[in-house]
């Protein structure tokens, strides 16, 4: 056997196992590249979710705090204090689903304390804002931490 034989036989054969090795490194770079964009849409739409459920929140305890300080102001609870009250705690529990335990925690505080205002009252010497600083400080930075937005 002549090497010109053996060059003809081997030369198709190398073409063949270089071509088979080129497209399974590029499909191994699609579906490595596919995954990663699984991945990062997957974390983008929790953090939209997550993002949704603090705005409800935040909207549910406006209008506690609100309902709060009629009730400061006036001495008597308001007539939709409940019904607040019940959809603060529902926002609360619909936020649990989607956030990590320490925003878990922050909000139970802060709808704790705004529960507190919206059936047992201020003390005199405070006023809502200052009432329930603490709790809304410490759900706000919660909220930031879990949206990546600590540094703001």
């Amino acid at each position: 056997m002549s090497w010109s034989t053996v060059e003809t036989a081997l030369l198709p054969l190398v073409g063949v196992m270089l071509g088979t090795g080129g497209i399974l490194v590029g499909q191994y770079l699609t579906n490595r590249s596919t995954r990663e964009k699984d991945i990062a849409d997957r974390r983008a739409a929790l953090r939209a979710e997550r993002k949704d459920a603090i705005i409800e929140f935040l909207l549910s305890t406006r209008r506690a705090e609100r309902t709060a300080a009629l009730f400061k102001e006036s001495g008597r609870r308001p007539a939709d204090s409940e019904a607040i009250s019940d959809e603060m705690w529902h926002m609360q529990k619909c936020l649990t689903l989607v956030a990590a335990q320490q925003l878990r925690d922050a909000s139970q505080l802060y709808a704790d304390r705004l529960n507190q205002a919206l059936w047992h009252g201020i003390p005199e010497d405070a006023s809502v804002w200052e009432y329930i600083d603490k709790q809304r400080h410490q759900f706000m930075q919660a909220a930031r931490a879990e949206l990546g937005i600590e540094g703001l």
